[in-house]
């Protein structure tokens, strides 16, 4: 929604800050091996994590992100574990259209983008196509 008031200019909404209380919240379910942290190492976890997502977005693989797994929504992409599932970090970098490193090359037909016509090696990519109208 815009923020207008009759005679005045529109107001930005303020710029979001992280206070210690917040980041507090943020690194009360961090734990290492079982063991609770002591509130520095929160913190400095807390800290990784933003870094790591950062660089994620840049999309540089983190150094712990070893094994090549398969998401169902993003294909083959390294995690800290392999497997399948049904969603992964990487999933940000998918929706906002920023890079994601791949373990081996995606093609065509292996993509979620990929619509298959009649014919067994053919179809058309559908990435950034509006969906077609009900019942067509």
């Amino acid at each position: 929604k815009k923020n207008y008031t009759a005679g005045t200019k529109p107001t930005k909404p303020p710029k979001p800050t992280l206070s210690p209380a917040v980041a507090h919240c943020a690194c009360e379910a961090v734990y290492c091996e079982g063991l609770a942290m002591s509130w520095r190492e929160r913190l400095a976890a807390f800290a990784r994590s933003l870094v790591q997502r950062r660089e994620m977005d840049q999309g540089k693989r983190p150094d712990r992100y070893t094994e090549e797994a398969t998401c169902k929504r993003c294909g083959p992409v390294w995690l800290w574990f392999a497997g399948e599932v049904p969603g992964c970090p990487w999933c940000w970098n998918r929706v906002a259209d920023k890079p994601i490193p791949r373990p081996h090359a995606v093609r065509c037909g292996d993509c979620i983008h990929f619509e298959r016509i009649d014919h067994p090696h053919l179809g058309d990519c559908t990435k950034g196509e509006p969906e077609p109208a009900a019942g067509l």
